[in-house]
């Protein structure tokens, strides 16, 4: 999910993603499980012939067949005509309601940094944004971003699956808003603090007037992307933290669990000293001259 330098991406488990954006804020995610029904009927085609074929038939333009004498009636011959002949369709195929279709979403997309960061600099600037709280903005945006080149969670199918699918992981999938069987891969995390669920999705897509839902990839794209972390910035981060300095506080709101609380650290003070037109710190020189080992005395 990120790039190495940040975090590994099997030891995120963003804590965010357990508690959908609208609670308390615009209201909760999506409820209800909706499954495809079953065909359980295949419909009959317009030649399919339902009585029994007669014992006894007449050809067109042919001699009479003699009956055999029977201990029943024989069946009334069938008139004169020329029968079409009789065929069964072939069975329509029915959708699996326990397998979902394979959800097909683009890839990811790699950004470079001097192409993504100047979007998201400036819509969080626009909302307000300033001094020390822009700058732990960037710095953990920039660790969620793998340093301002990625727009979307990484991973397999399998892996969203098991981490938001209803089929793998129900009961996070029921607080994420993920109501069917697919919406693990389709709602995977996204954006500059990648905002997952469908739940989540359709909290934002309703704030900000898109249709999240239906195209989730939208907020792969810079600026819609910035517009929807700095609302969750806004209304889940901003209102827990004191001192903008302390990244650790900062950090719970948007990873509970701490993970890469040292490369976040980093980060903040990284973009601070580049607000501050200050050269990042060079790596410090040992004061001690290093001992040469004495040289053996040539022989006179």
């Amino acid at each position: 999910m990120r790039a190495r330098e940040f975090i590994v991406e099997r030891d995120l488990e963003e804590g965010w993603k357990e508690r959908a954006i609208g609670a308390g804020v615009i209201g909760a995610g999506l409820a209800g499980a909706f499954g495809p029904g079953v065909m359980k009927n295949i419909p009959k085609g317009d030649n399919v012939v339902d009585q029994p074929r007669p014992a006894v038939t007449q050809q067109y333009k042919q001699t009479p067949q003699i009956v055999e004498p029977q201990t029943q009636p024989a069946p009334i011959a069938q008139p004169n005509i020329e029968q079409p002949p009789t065929t069964i369709p072939a069975p329509v195929p029915t959708a699996n309601p326990v397998f979902a279709p394979k959800v097909k979403i683009s890839a990811p997309i790699k950004y470079k940094e001097e192409d993504l960061r100047p979007t998201i600099e400036k819509v969080a600037k626009n909302a307000g944004l300033h001094g020390k709280e822009l700058a732990q903005f960037l710095a953990q945006v920039k660790v969620e971003t793998a340093g301002f080149t990625r727009m979307a969670e990484i991973g397999n199918d399998a892996y969203f699956t098991a981490h938001y699918d209803l089929t793998k992981n129900p009961a996070k999938a029921k607080i994420l808003g993920n109501t069917e069987p697919g919406d693990g891969i389709k709602y995977k995390g996204r954006g500059p603090l990648q905002i997952t669920g469908k739940g989540n999705y359709a909290s934002l897509g309703n704030v900000l007037g898109l249709p999240l839902v239906d195209h989730p990839e939208l907020l792969e794209k810079p600026e819609i992307g910035a517009q929807a972390a700095v609302y969750y910035w806004k209304h889940r981060v901003r209102p827990n933290v004191k001192n903008f300095s302390n990244t650790k506080q900062t950090t719970q709101g948007i990873n509970p669990a701490l993970k890469g609380l040292a490369n976040r650290f980093q980060a903040y003070k990284d973009e601070w000293n580049r607000m501050m037109g200050n050269k990042p710190s060079p790596k410090p020189v040992s004061k001690h001259k290093p001992q040469v080992p004495p040289q053996p005395k040539k022989p006179k």
